[in-house]
């Protein structure tokens, strides 16, 4: 699982078990985001394609494209202490 901290707000959509409707929601910039799924691997993807994320406490569905433009990695040590990944 990969976390991203986002650079700015970013909508998602928060679904409940068993509503057949999500909710929009709007995730402020700088939170840290979570992948539930694996997402890369994928060769490509389009703008419509959602991923599950975890923020909050919540599974919620955001654009993969938006976690890919607004969102930059971060890795965790041990102690859950959140630093910048930077590619050199």
């Amino acid at each position: 699982m990969y976390r991203f901290r986002l650079k700015s707000a970013t909508m998602a959509v928060h679904q409940e078990e068993g509503d057949r409707h999500g909710v929009a929601i709007i995730i402020p910039a700088g939170s840290v985001v979570t992948s539930v799924e694996p997402v890369e691997s994928r060769s490509g993807f389009d703008r419509a394609t959602f991923v599950t994320v975890e923020w909050d406490g919540k599974r919620v569905r955001m654009f993969l494209l938006d976690r890919v433009e607004r969102g930059e990695r971060v890795q965790v040590a041990g102690d859950g202490y959140f630093f910048e990944f930077k590619a050199s």
